[in-house]
């Protein structure tokens, strides 16, 4: 790709947006996690044993009221739940922006 090719004039990311890109991911985590624990048919008491955490914590993973968890942390427990987790990362082929994405198959 040449310089005067205009996606080579793209800018990378501020640390702001990814920043909210992070945001949005722990935010469609914590909704699959939701989800899987009612379709489990799991107490928050029973997931919360299984995710080795308190259900407090978990309570308010799930209710969004709490920044402190982790995409690691929210992907642990996932797995832990059963979930198969797989991270594809894609090399650029420019100057792009990157992005952050979650894609849930059933």
């Amino acid at each position: 790709m040449s310089l005067d090719d205009p996606r080579s004039l793209r800018p990378h990311p501020s640390p702001t947006d990814l920043r909210l890109s992070g945001k949005v991911l722990r935010s469609r985590l914590r909704h699959v996690l939701a989800a899987t624990i009612a379709d489990q048919d799991y107490s928050q008491t029973e997931a919360a044993r299984i995710c080795e955490t308190d259900q407090p914590t978990l309570s308010k993973v799930m209710a969004d009221k709490t920044d402190s968890v982790t995409i690691d942390q929210l992907t642990r427990w996932l797995a832990a739940l059963g979930c198969e987790i797989e991270l594809h990362l894609k090399k650029p082929t420019g100057r792009f922006q990157g992005r952050m994405t979650v894609v849930v198959h059933d």
